[in-house]
């Protein structure tokens, strides 16, 4: 399983295949999920630092996941880019692809609906919420500090702390502990500078994607 799949899986609903949060920071998390997925396959680094950082792919050579090989092509073919940047191009149809990806080995079942009665939209329930239970349970574990984080599940804690996705794993009583802990452990050795790089531009996408929900709620409501 890609870190963005578990993200995915955690994100929405097992019985409904509704999202559980809003789809701007759902996708956000997914693009800087595929961007340190690519840096700890070694096909990405990131050169410089702050806002002088750049992305630029090393290893174009195929991954194992289509899914992978097409966010790397799609690094490939454009210049170097600023972090976030390529986070917001790696969110561009990666929720389509990864559920198609993950309907395809049976993980979830597309179900076809109408919205508002007239517009055919497709949810994705859970074939079986067994892994992802487990999963939640893991990420529990590490953000109430019982057990450390492998690189893996430390990126992914991070990026749902940096998303403002921390409600999809932990109850609303563990909600500040949690969010405590995520902070620290985005700052541990598990994470290379390439990858607290990759999420710092998460944040930054997340943020930048909630200041224009609210500019567009405001001027609507004006």
């Amino acid at each position: 399983m890609l870190i963005a799949e578990d993200l995915l899986l955690l994100a929405t609903d097992d019985v409904s295949g509704k999202l559980l949060r809003s789809s701007s920071y759902v996708d956000v998390a997914l693009g800087g999920a595929l961007l340190v997925e690519l840096v700890l396959a070694d096909r990405v680094r990131l050169d410089g630092a702050g806002w002088r950082a750049r992305t630029v792919v090393i290893d174009n050579r195929p991954l194992a996941d289509p899914t992978l090989n097409a966010a790397l092509a799609r690094l490939a073919e454009k210049p170097p880019a600023r972090p976030t940047a390529v986070v917001n191009r790696l969110a561009k149809g990666a929720r389509k692809a990864l559920y198609a990806g993950m309907g395809a080995r049976g993980i979830v079942t597309a179900v076809e609906h109408q919205v508002l009665g007239f517009f055919p939209n497709v949810r994705w329930p859970a074939t079986n919420p067994r892994y992802e239970d487990q999963l939640r349970f893991v990420l529990r574990e590490i953000l109430l500090g019982v057990r450390q984080p492998t690189p893996t599940e430390g990126a992914l804690v991070s990026i749902l702390a940096g998303a403002n996705m921390l409600k999809v794993v932990v109850p609303a009583d563990q909600f500040k502990a949690a969010k405590a802990r995520a902070k620290v452990l985005s700052q541990g050795n598990w994470a290379s500078e390439a990858v607290r790089q990759s999420i710092a531009a998460t944040q930054a996408a997340t943020t930048a994607a909630l200041t224009a929900t609210i500019a567009v709620s405001t001027s609507s409501g004006s």
